[in-house]
């Protein structure tokens, strides 16, 4: 699936400005389109700097990462991201035991791997109109697409208060102790 607008380069930054709309998305570039953004103009950033000076000049209303992207300081462009109050930022990994490190680091959305491209657009589309949540979950999230839930109890650790970060494809819900990092799943 492709965009209709198609990806801008960091080249492209200091020619268009800011424009409201915009989705950057911090990735390989071989899993750039595993991410469609429907009407918004896509960015794509598949270093630390380019996306830092994406977040800093084209305040996108989304910032995308793929967590399992090695090639990127993910906590880094978190803080940058963070320093904005406009911007959302989403995580897409492989692995949900990644989750609460996301979580941690300022993350709004959890997408688990494998990805439908619809599912992408549409919670892309969500995240671009919501307001962001300020601060990490252990701060209150409350705008955040995960949820704490302070009377249910982390098996590994004992200490109640967890978050849930996402509703599988098998109506599984997620949930991460952001204490210990444990991760477990439940039917709703």
């Amino acid at each position: 699936m492709r965009d209709t607008v198609g990806v801008v380069t960091p080249s492209d930054i200091d020619r268009i400005g800011v424009v409201a709309g915009c989705v950057l998305i911090v990735a390989s570039p071989s899993c750039t389109d595993r991410y469609p953004t429907g009407h918004f103009a896509r960015l794509a950033a598949h270093t630390t700097q380019d996306a830092i000076a994406a977040i800093e000049r084209r305040r996108p209303t989304v910032v995308v990462i793929d967590w399992d992207f090695a090639a990127v300081d993910k906590l880094a462009i978190c803080r940058v991201a963070g320093i904005f109050p406009t911007i959302t930022v989403m995580a897409s990994m492989a692995v949900a035991s990644d989750a609460p490190a996301a979580i941690k680091a300022g993350c709004q959305a959890i997408l688990l791997e494998p990805i439908a491209p619809q599912l992408a657009m549409m919670r892309i589309a969500r995240l671009s109109q919501a307001v962001p949540a300020r601060g990490t979950a252990a701060s209150g999230a409350e705008g955040a697409t995960y949820r704490l839930w302070s009377q249910i109890c982390c098996p590994s650790c004992q200490v109640y208060g967890v978050a849930s970060f996402e509703l599988a494809k098998r109506r599984t819900l997620w949930f991460a102790c952001l204490r210990c990092d444990h991760v477990w799943t439940a039917r709703p």
